[in-house]
């Protein structure tokens, strides 16, 4: 759970992960903090009700995090009838 971790931990995970990636090991990652998720994931695979809803490779990264954006803030703003 990488919400938790404070910053120095966050860096050693992401440095394992770069070695694991470096010798073509396959990681899951359930996160949805985007920045992270940039940083070492090649693919990501958005999930809804338990099934693959799309599958998004790194160079489609932005678009998804505007879209998961949009819909998560967007949302709450409505319902806060600013």
């Amino acid at each position: 759970p990488q919400t938790a971790a404070a910053y120095s931990d966050w860096a050693m995970y992401t440095a394992i992960i770069k070695r694991l990636r470096e010798a073509r090991k396959t990681i899951l990652i359930s996160s949805h903090i985007f920045a992270t998720l940039k940083e070492v994931c090649d693919t990501i695979y958005q999930l809804q009700d338990g099934k693959i809803a799309q599958t998004v490779d790194a160079t489609e990264f932005d678009q998804l995090e505007s879209e998961m954006t949009q819909v998560t803030v967007g949302d709450r703003l409505r319902n806060l009838s600013l």
